[in-house]
């Protein structure tokens, strides 16, 4: 009797343990659920997000993973992996032969990840401005929608302002503002306005727009090829380089946050709303499966909706739609003219953005602002 209690507890011993091989054990780590990969109903969309300028505040990528988790939950068995890379990890995979269901990108990009895009087939929002929609089309056919942007914006502390007696105002007195300045026991020359060179963005551009036909000293606009926008910013802020400064949405909020924390003195800004460069687009990957292709396209449409571009206040980006989403008077200037910005196609070539840069610092010295024409949206 004893032997035969010992024989059924054996038995019910390996059951246990069998069950728990087959059953618990692919659980553990994943809080008992199949993970979303593994499960034969789950579709899982793979999101490449390269940056390629600056803008704003926090985290660009954070904030698509967070419409990613929104689209999620309006998309049972839908899930969408956001992944960030560097421009170099993008060719490196891309030469792999790696692909993706979408992918966020700018200016530079563009040319490289063309053809591995597919035209888009479904609605598109009639909200979209139409010159940043149009900078995402190639012969008629769009093969990227704009989903974010930024502008540019002109900064200077109010009391360098002051002490000259030729400013007017800083837009149409960012070519005169050159002045010179005693540090310790030297005199040094202050540019009249400081601004750097990107990759791919042209910043220079945006001043060239403020050409009057007047010819002026491109000497006293500072823009080395090797100058970082974040490197433009600390000589200005040294206040020993350049009484102007050029910079993106991301330098305002900079700066805001250091007068606000009595950091630095008041500074007056001015937005510059004829030009921008600095949009993200979203493109869909070229695919032959209808059904990832048609989340895809739903995807990026949610990214342009209204109620999604309200969220763009979050990482101090701008709407590429009508809306109002700041108090700030330079944010509300800046969109207010983004729809009549003049900006550029987003698979301009590298050799085309590099002769821009040349053209602007032209247009810049002689005044004449008909050479951009060509160039521009």
């Amino acid at each position: 009797m004893k032997r035969f209690k010992q024989t059924i507890g054996g038995v019910i011993l390996l059951v246990f343990v069998i069950t728990c091989v087959v059953f618990v054990l692919p659980g553990v780590g994943r809080g008992g659920t199949t993970d979303k990969a593994e499960s034969n109903s789950a579709t899982v969309l793979t999101m490449w997000h390269i940056e390629g300028f600056e803008g704003g505040v926090g985290s660009r990528c954070d904030w698509l993973g967070k419409r990613a988790r929104e689209f999620e939950k309006r998309n049972k068995g839908v899930y969408l992996d956001v992944i960030k890379l560097t421009e170099a990890q993008l060719k490196d995979r891309l030469a792999q032969g790696q692909s993706f269901d979408l992918i966020s990108f700018g200016l530079g990009v563009g040319e490289s990840v063309l053809p591995h895009l597919a035209a888009f087939d479904g609605s598109i929002s009639a909200d979209i401005h139409e010159n940043l929609l149009s900078g995402g089309k190639i012969n008629g056919k769009t093969f990227a929608l704009p989903y974010m942007c930024g502008g540019y914006v002109l900064a200077a502390r109010t009391r360098d302002l002051t002490s000259l007696t030729r400013y007017i105002s800083l837009k149409q007195s960012v070519f005169d503002c050159y002045t010179t300045k005693k540090v310790g026991k030297k005199t040094v020359e202050l540019f009249s306005v400081m601004t750097a060179k990107s990759d791919y963005c042209c910043p220079l551009v945006s001043l060239a727009m403020l050409a009057d036909g007047k010819e002026r000293d491109i000497a006293k606009v500072c823009c080395e090829p090797t100058l970082t926008q974040y490197g433009a910013y600390e000589r200005f802020l040294s206040g020993n380089a350049a009484t102007i400064l050029l910079g993106t949405q991301r330098d305002y909020w900079r700066l805001k946050g250091r007068m606000d924390n009595g950091k630095i003195g008041e500074i007056c800004f001015a937005a510059l709303s004829g030009y921008t460069d600095l949009v993200q687009y979203v493109g869909i990957g070229n695919s032959k499966d209808k059904t990832r292709t048609e989340l895809s396209e739903s995807f990026a449409e949610y990214l342009t909706s209204k109620a999604v571009q309200e969220k763009l206040s979050g990482v101090g980006m701008l709407p590429v739609i009508d809306s109002a989403i700041y108090v700030e008077k330079v944010l509300n200037e800046l969109s207010a003219g983004i729809g009549d910005a003049k900006t550029l196609n987003v698979f301009t070539s590298h050799a085309v953005l590099s002769k821009l840069y040349e053209e602007s610092k032209k247009v810049i010295a002689d005044g004449e602002k008909n050479l951009l024409k060509k160039y521009l949206a």
